[in-house]
């Protein structure tokens, strides 16, 4: 097997090429005899069995679509079996995209502004694949006025609610092994108090 990679981590190889081709060769001197047999290599994607043109000892698996593919390639003679080999190859050539969805009142000079109590933003990612990745410990970083929040990342959706009054600074970031997305950032007042004049009588002009 020869992956043509751009990155390896624990053993697993990431490629963000589009039509990603791993080439699989094979060394066998009665190759054309075994071959007229019937014989060939029998290659198997995620469990299932792929069709390849073997007319010479070297092919090429097409990969097309982002996923995480579990390749087996085994060969067997009327005399010999070969060692199996295995790989496990993540193809991954779409941008995650963060997304920020305020449902907000108010907006002045690019700030967002709400009256509600438990005000909640809604934050996602469009990462297709979100649970490979999260596997892996990789999760969005939100930030609060310049603090990290731990949020429940579970689903690539989350809400991040702000309780009390106050001007927030939020920021989000998220990088695969492969991609970096676009920061967001967006500035939410809260203010979900009503403020109170007071008139005092009886004082004196000084």
């Amino acid at each position: 097997l020869t992956p043509e990679i751009d990155l390896v981590q624990n053993n697993v190889y990431y490629t963000a090429k589009e039509n990603y081709g791993l080439k699989i060769s094979l060394t066998d001197d009665l190759y054309d005899h075994n071959l007229a047999c019937g014989i060939e290599p029998v290659v198997t994607v995620n469990g299932k069995e792929e069709k390849l043109d073997w007319t010479k000892p070297e092919t090429v698996l097409t990969l097309a679509e982002n996923g995480v593919y579990e390749i087996e390639v085994n060969y067997e003679n009327y005399l010999s079996k070969a060692e199996t080999k295995t790989i496990t190859i993540v193809v991954d050539h779409e941008e995650p995209v963060i997304t920020l969805t305020p449902e907000i009142e108010l907006i002045k000079n690019g700030v967002y502004y709400t009256a509600k109590e438990n005000y909640g933003l809604t934050i996602s990612l469009n990462e297709d694949l979100y649970d490979h990745y999260l596997a892996c410990g990789i999760e969005p970083v939100v930030t609060v006025n310049g603090k990290e929040e731990k949020l429940d990342w579970t689903k690539p959706e989350t809400v991040l609610t702000l309780a009390e009054n106050g001007v927030y600074e939020i920021t989000v970031n998220y990088a695969n092994y492969l991609h970096k997305a676009e920061e967001k950032t967006i500035t939410i007042v809260v203010d979900h108090e009503v403020p109170v004049i007071e008139l005092i009588h009886g004082i004196e002009d000084p």
